[in-house]
């Protein structure tokens, strides 16, 4: 089909960031005491992009710490963005994608992580509107008020705009707001991933 808007997610799908906000967290929970694995993190709290007063809760720490444990973790995982990439083929892939409609890109990031990664790879320049979680303060993915601010911002009717990403919190809130899906298949994802469409890689994706 011909969009009308190209939306896509960004830590994971178009930036190489999971292991650096992994270890971000990793390092910023030992400080306050509890040590859970890396498989643990990922199962239980990357992949349902769950609130950090959530995760706080779950390991039993108290909740007056979130905000010195919020500091903490992003100051070590903004310093890690000074050397954030590319995943192979996401330049080349939005350009493609631009060519062909106006191009979004939707994320649960603050926008102070966008800055950080903007700053080394002129992130901003290759789309067209950047939606981060500060514009959608307690409605982030899996809910669809993310994507469909990108779409009315962007001028295209959500039936026909295509949301990219690479978690099942991605594919959901594309199906709730009446987008194409199309999941990317990282060795982050568990299980199988309901989307319209999978691709094993940023090279696979066809707009037509």
């Amino acid at each position: 089909m011909s969009y009308r808007g190209i939306l896509f997610d960004l830590d994971g799908t178009l930036v190489d960031t999971v292991v650096a906000w992994v270890d971000s967290w990793l390092a910023t929970l030992s400080s306050f005491g509890p040590e859970i694995t890396r498989e643990r993190f990922l199962s239980e709290v990357y992949l349902k992009n769950r609130a950090l007063g959530e995760v706080l809760e779950s390991l039993n720490l108290d909740p007056s710490i979130e905000p010195e444990f919020r500091r903490r973790r992003d100051e070590r995982y903004i310093g890690e963005l000074a050397n954030v990439s590319w995943l192979s083929g996401a330049p080349e892939l939005l350009e493609r994608a631009r060519a062909q409609a106006p191009v979004a890109i939707v994320t649960a990031a603050w926008v102070s992580y966008v800055d950080a990664m903007d700053a080394v790879l002129d992130l901003r320049s290759r789309v067209d509107l950047v939606i981060t979680a500060d514009d959608t303060p307690g409605k982030h993915k899996p809910a669809p008020d993310g994507l469909l601010m990108a779409a009315e911002r962007i001028g295209a009717p959500p039936e026909d705009c295509l949301y990219v990403g690479d978690q099942e919190f991605d594919m959901v809130a594309a199906n709730r707001a009446g987008m194409e899906s199309c999941f990317v298949r990282t060795d982050h994802a568990r299980g199988h991933i309901q989307a319209d469409r999978t691709i094993g890689g940023l090279s696979e994706l066809r707009f037509d």
